[in-house]
């Protein structure tokens, strides 16, 4: 069997990625339809759901031969939060307009919290999420890929990204079986592709599939951390509510994964190594966008504060 697997995705390789994408798809929508029976809480259906479905995944992804993708050594931790700062400030902006939005009640009461086993159930379906997404599409997708178009080659590189990139995205489309409208599976699916590249740059540059699981469950977190403290909303009903307004910020991740694969950036993905900048220009670089982060996060906090409570601005 282990062969097979290795053969296919040898001689077979984007049908490859397509079979295994497909296969945990059907496995992860399945399998919800018992534990629906079973568990009631959004989340504990999708926390559980993907347990079964890392069961398969996990054996794929062994059986194809990539189990030293999770044990490759990272090319270090601040390294791969400077490379990923822009999706951490993403999820940090979610975060903090989510609290902004609905932290108080309207008579500036502080919003009553989901009860703690919720909220830990919807702390481990984030952590599941990105675990077994990034496991399938930047563990085994992108691997596949790798060994197809090489890496060693800037053609390589950008093949890498926008295929495994418009495979994440395709693969939302199956949230209609959930019940989101057309418009709404459209748009996230849009929006994921984007993500999946950004995504797949990361993961590129820092070598850890470790690293980008947690990029991925943090923005994950960040984007329906409302319904997760408070229960305000499900997954379904937040995915639902997406229109063609929320692809506004399409152009910043195209751009941020254009400079994450800038050409000095791009040899140190095909050479496998690093060529550092001078130590004081890192430090004073990492200052300044801290500052700047740190000056943003207030900013946005306030702006969304005050959209949620607008009598405050008739004052």
């Amino acid at each position: 069997m282990q062969n097979m697997l290795k053969k296919f995705r040898e001689k077979l390789p984007i049908c490859s990625c397509i079979a295994v994408i497909v296969s945990y798809l059907l496995i992860f929508h399945l399998s919800a339809i018992p534990v629906m029976m079973v568990l009631h809480q959004d989340f504990a259906v999708q926390l559980a759901s993907m347990l079964i479905a890392d069961v398969f995944v996990l054996a794929v992804f062994f059986a194809m031969g990539f189990g030293d993708v999770l044990a490759q050594k990272s090319r270090g931790i601040l390294y791969s939060i400077g490379t990923g700062g822009y999706m951490i400030m993403v999820g940090a902006v979610a975060a903090v307009s989510n609290l902004a939005m609905y932290g108080l009640t309207e008579d500036y009461k502080f919003q009553a919290l989901a009860p703690a086993g919720d909220i830990l159930l919807f702390i481990l379906a984030m952590l599941g999420i990105g675990f077994t997404e990034e496991l399938v599409f930047r563990g085994i997708v992108t691997s596949i890929l790798k060994d197809k178009f090489s890496v060693h080659t800037d053609k390589g590189i950008f093949l890498v990204i926008v295929l495994q990139g418009a495979l994440f995205g395709a693969c939302h489309m199956t949230n209609i079986l959930s019940g989101i409208g057309l418009e709404s599976a459209l748009v996230q699916s849009i929006m994921a592709s984007f993500l999946g590249m950004l995504l797949g740059a990361v993961y590129l540059r820092t070598n850890s599939l470790w690293f980008v699981m947690l990029l991925h469950a943090w923005n994950d977190f960040g984007a329906l951390l409302a319904a997760g403290l408070y229960g305000d909303n499900t997954i379904t009903g937040s995915i639902d509510g997406y229109t063609w307004r929320n692809l506004a910020g399409i152009p910043a991740y195209l751009v941020v994964v254009l400079i994450l694969l800038r050409s000095s950036k791009r040899r140190e993905i095909k050479d496998g190594r690093l060529y550092p900048a001078p130590f004081g220009i890192r430090i004073a670089k990492g200052i300044v966008l801290t500052l700047f982060c740190a000056g943003f996060l207030v900013l946005a906090a306030v702006s969304f504060f005050l959209t949620a409570h607008q009598d405050l601005l008739n004052i």
